[in-house]
């Protein structure tokens, strides 16, 4: 049977991650659909790198799995990310969504730097880290090639990190919030979050060895790919 062969763009945006989570499953369930290339941003980016290392290593079901397990961690994970109110007050888990206690703590969390907070640590490499031990899939010369997107804090240009460049820093780097993470040091450059500047970025599917059908996934509004001036 002959494949229709794709490019994926896939922006951030948090929980919207989970979302495009569904989309990849469903989409890999398409025996027709060959996937040569994704470009991601953030959370895109984290699906992104489970999609591409799974259907490298095992094929669509393994990358199946391997989106699964991402997500599912993920939201374990967020039990675990800091915030004022849930580590100094006793029972704060039980308290009501939405109440004043709720509010105040997720309020502190935005103004409370990172850079200030004794117990800091990025949930999202230690998440990385257990689900993807071994980036070398990622930056082989086999199709589907992976691109993702960081903005360097220093020139505020983005940085686009493929194939040969693939590893946990970038990855984390690419999904830096700066409200939750701190900066990420890649060769004596720090980044942020690529959605600044790139959710997600075009160009590097624009490529003649590349197919021409791009599927973009992002909400009405964004501006996805912005060039660098």
């Amino acid at each position: 049977m002959r494949k229709k062969k794709l490019c994926l763009a896939l922006q951030g945006g948090g929980a919207h991650g989970a979302f495009t989570w569904g989309v990849l499953d469903r989409l890999l369930e398409e025996a027709s659909l060959e996937i040569q290339a994704v470009s991601a941003t953030s959370a895109g980016a984290l699906s992104a790198a489970m999609l591409v290392d799974g259907l490298k290593r095992g094929g669509a079901k393994h990358a199946q799995q391997q989106l699964e397990q991402l997500w599912r961690s993920i939201s374990a994970a967020g039990d675990d990310v800091f915030k004022p109110g849930r580590s100094l007050v006793p029972g704060f888990g039980a308290v009501a969504p939405w109440s004043l206690l709720d509010v105040w703590t997720e309020a502190v969390s935005l103004v409370w730097s990172p850079y200030d907070n004794p117990f800091y640590r990025n949930a999202l490499a230690d998440v990385l880290a257990t689900r993807l031990p071994d980036c070398s899939a990622l930056n082989d010369e086999r199709a589907p090639y992976l691109f993702v997107c960081a903005t360097n804090v220093r020139t505020n240009r983005r940085k686009i990190f493929g194939p040969g460049e693939l590893d946990i820093a970038a990855l984390t780097a690419s999904a830096c919030l700066p409200t939750l993470f701190r900066s990420i040091e890649i060769d004596g450059e720090f980044y942020w979050d690529g959605g600044y500047l790139g959710n997600p970025a075009l160009y590097p599917l624009r490529s003649p060895a590349l197919a021409s059908d791009v599927l973009i996934d992002a909400r009405a509004g964004d501006r996805g790919d912005r060039r660098d001036q």
